[in-house]
């Protein structure tokens, strides 16, 4: 199964690069991307009142149709202001 998703890794190389439009965990491990560099995150909808955790700041940006810098800056400012009035952002321990 690793062999088989490896293999198909090495098929959508590109001039010498990967193409990472989603890293999954096991795909991170395959290509030996560092899970270090990405920075988990926890996303609650203060309407629902529901917490999803995402790997990084990018994937959950995906997720939510949004900036990956408005997250930062929301998450840096420290402010108890949700973003869009929905979503509150705190950095996973």
């Amino acid at each position: 199964m690793v062999k088989l998703l490896a293999m198909k890794l090495k098929k959508n190389l590109t001039g010498g690069m990967l193409k990472t439009r989603r890293l999954t965990t096991q795909n991170r491990w395959i290509t030996g991307k560092s899970l270090s560099n990405f920075q988990a995150i926890e996303v609650t909808d203060i309407k629902n009142n529901t917490t999803i955790s995402y790997d990084s700041i990018s994937e959950a940006a995906r997720a939510l149709n949004c900036n990956e810098s408005s997250i930062r800056r929301n998450l840096k400012s420290n402010s108890n202001k949700p973003y869009k009035k929905i979503y509150m952002f705190t950095y996973k321990k």
